[in-house]
């Protein structure tokens, strides 16, 4: 029997919170080989929030630079993170 999955966002869930749970739904489904060959290593949240709380918010331009391409975790955590802590970023 097949289990159904939700991979859609929940409501009120953080771009972060439905990243980071893609990214556990894809690395569930493929192999440690898989992600081996391919290099795909996934940010975990707390790593992600660590990272983003060192960006300089003293500036009132900025840009990102996102060294992934999978579930976009760090793009997504520190935009919470400026939203949460700076106004008056363009």
């Amino acid at each position: 029997m097949s289990k159904i999955v939700n991979i859609e966002p929940f409501n009120q869930e953080l771009p972060s919170e439905f990243a980071d749970r893609l990214g556990v739904y894809y690395t569930q489904q493929v192999t440690t080989a898989h992600k081996k060959t391919n290099g795909q290593f996934f940010t975990p949240t707390p790593i992600a929030r660590l990272l983003s709380s060192f960006c300089d918010i003293s500036k009132t331009k900025i840009r990102i630079l996102d060294p992934g391409c999978g579930t976009a975790i760090l793009s997504c955590v520190l935009i919470e993170h400026l939203i949460e802590v700076q106004t008056g970023i363009e």
